[in-house]
């Protein structure tokens, strides 16, 4: 008998603890009413907010109902939005950037705040709305395809590239014989200069007085393309 009633116990509490999903959610009578009350002149934001709802929960219920928004309440509802929106914008300089000034200094600081707290829009973006951040990152793949496309075109027929991604796409990538040859110069002491795509000294390698210098390493390669210069030393 005591173990019978220790699971009676344990189900009445799992049945008690039971959160059924948003799609299989049912709202008191209480709740209904309030809902018909207040439904045509409220958003459902604030609506599924108060109901514990989300807002396609809050839509079935609706349309169930037959519920619609009045059109006082939605010329109310807009007004309070507009106003919302005006507020954000404002607060956050994008009048500004529409006539061409700069930001001011309370949406610079706005920002830096919400950046250090670890707010990433992306981030943001993918949390709310899968579908959107999908979107989004399909469009800018899409643009990237069509910048690189031409970008090559320009630098096939000898044009100078316009953005800094076709000066990466212009430089020759290293090969693997010039990278194992990058590396055994830096054992043996040769300063390399900076690889990174946009740099001048991507192919340029120095020498100074600790160095230990090989006419044969060095015309290896002058050969993969690199250039061996001294290293200045400035005074």
């Amino acid at each position: 008998m005591a173990g019978s009633r220790v699971l009676t116990d344990r189900k009445r509490l799992r049945e008690a603890l039971f959160v059924p999903p948003y799609h299989k959610r049912q709202l008191t009578d209480y709740q209904l009413e309030w809902l018909k009350d207040h439904f045509h002149d409220k958003e459902n934001s604030k609506l599924a907010s108060a109901l514990n709802i989300s807002q396609s929960t809050l839509h079935r219920f609706a349309r169930d109902l037959k519920l619609t928004k009045s059109e006082a309440g939605m010329r109310a509802i807009k007004k309070r939005q507009a106003a919302q929106i005006k507020k954000v914008c404002e607060e956050n300089g994008y009048y500004d950037s529409l006539r061409g000034n700069p930001p001011c200094a309370a949406a610079l600081e706005a920002t830096r705040r919400l950046r250090e707290a670890g707010f990433v829009p992306l981030a943001r973006l993918k949390e709310i709305s899968p579908y959107r951040y999908r979107k989004c990152m399909k469009e800018k793949a899409e643009k990237r395809r069509l910048l690189i496309s031409k970008e090559r075109r320009r630098i096939r027929f000898g044009m100078e590239p316009q953005t800094r991604l076709g000066k990466i796409i212009q430089q020759k990538p290293f090969s693997r014989k010039a990278n194992c040859l990058r590396y055994n110069m830096l054992k043996k002491g040769y300063i390399l200069g900076d690889k990174s795509f946009d740099s001048d000294e991507r192919w340029v390698i120095y020498y100074d007085c600790d160095t230990i210098r090989s006419a044969i390493r060095e015309r290896n390669a002058v050969n993969c393309g690199f250039k061996i210069l001294p290293l200045s030393v400035e005074e």
